[in-house]
């Protein structure tokens, strides 16, 4: 579809938005006010906010009482945001408030260029700010690309479960790939590759935190993996390799590596694919301990033995 203005509008509950293919959209492609138990699959979605002031892919505005998300689902999968030829503005995805189960995967969503204009394009942005401390937050096996801030999750601080970031690749961010904000806490961080983002790979915002940080990829950014202090889980079982200022630093300065890390280059078969050749040091690194992460459906976090 060719449309001047949002290409999907829904304001309710219960929906699934499959399959739809959409090009030049002028405002935001698939806009659901509330959305609770809603499925947003398999749509290709291009060129967005070529004519007015919106431009979100998949936008999830839950802040009003009718159909809001609540303690239910919402699955955003296997969805396809092309944003390489649109203006640098808005989200490829963005959600919230949530206070349910939030799932994320497999999405691919590129912007068009990299930028430190907070007010630029940013694939990924989840706000968990409900009414109650009762979200999960999954973000697992996305692609994302330039922008601003690659994935963005604020306010999940649910002290009763833990959040995921599992098996993303995010590239080329003009700041952070992956921001978790001051009030963002107990997320496991797996399985990752964090590459060429323009200041950090990972930025932890919290003072103190049960984050934890294992079997990552830090890949030619200005700096791998940021934080104010150490996770109490620390980081483990991560490589660094080529980075133009420094591994890991708090602010102070420049922070030592866990004994368990490398530092040794991936050797990426294709810097488009990000596999690991049979030959990869990476191969069978990682932490040997399966780590249990389920989420609310009972399936747990695939965290493999390989580094990346």
């Amino acid at each position: 579809i060719n449309i001047g203005w949002i290409g999907i509008w829904l304001w309710g509950s219960e929906f699934i938005v499959a399959n739809n293919i959409m090009d030049n959209i002028g405002e935001d492609a698939i806009y659901i006010k509330g959305g609770k138990n809603t499925t947003v699959v398999g749509n290709k979605i291009s060129n967005v906010s070529m004519v007015g002031s919106g431009g979100d892919c998949i936008q999830f505005d839950s802040a009003v009482t009718q159909g809001t998300i609540g303690t239910g689902l919402v699955v955003i999968s296997d969805n396809t945001c092309n944003k390489k030829t649109s203006p640098n503005v808005k989200y490829g995805i963005v959600v919230g408030p949530v206070t349910g189960l939030t799932i994320i995967e497999d999405n691919k969503i590129e912007c068009s260029i990299s930028t430190i204009i907070p007010s630029g394009c940013s694939p990924i942005y989840v706000n968990a700010a409900g009414t109650a401390q009762t979200a999960q937050v999954i973000v697992r096996g996305n692609y994302v690309s330039k922008g601003w801030r690659g994935i963005t999750i604020a306010t999940a601080n649910n002290i009763n479960i833990r959040h995921m970031v599992v098996g993303n690749i995010v590239i080329d961010a003009g700041t952070f790939g992956v921001w978790l904000d001051g009030n963002t806490d107990n997320v496991d961080i797996i399985n990752n590759v964090f590459s060429g983002n323009l200041e950090y790979g990972l930025y932890l915002g919290k003072l103190v935190t049960t984050h934890r940080i294992e079997n990552n990829i830090f890949y030619k950014n200005m700096s791998g993996l940021f934080y104010l202090n150490e996770p109490s889980y620390g980081h483990k079982y991560n490589d660094y390799f080529g980075q133009t200022v420094s591994d890991i630093r708090d602010a102070n300065g420049p922070k030592s590596l866990d004994v368990t890390e490398l530092t040794v280059d991936p050797m990426f078969v294709f810097v488009t694919d990000w596999k690991l050749p049979v030959n990869s040091l990476l191969n069978n690194a990682g932490d040997p301990t399966p780590i249990v992460c389920p989420d609310r459906l009972l399936r747990f976090c695939w965290e493999t033995s390989n580094i990346g």
